[in-house]
């Protein structure tokens, strides 16, 4: 996924702060310093949701072994 491509839908205006794919490959996600995460599909570059992460920006974030999760800290 090109940085690029995660850059349009991100119209906040928020700085990304970090980055992690799923362990297949087929989803990313996109932190920023409003602590919004935003998860795409890797492969087709969509947006599939965007939820809160922590109560400011979120330094880190990775996705559960199995995809199905995602963990984000402060």
């Amino acid at each position: 996924v090109r940085l690029t491509s995660l850059d349009a839908p991100r119209a906040r205006g928020a700085a990304v702060t970090a980055l992690a794919y799923a362990r297949e490959g087929r989803a990313v996600l996109a932190a920023d310093e409003r602590g919004l995460i935003d998860v795409w599909n890797a492969t087709a570059t969509r947006h599939l949701a965007t939820r809160r992460g922590a109560a400011g920006a979120v330094r880190a974030a990775a996705f559960s072994p199995d995809g199905g999760f995602v963990a984000s800290a402060g």
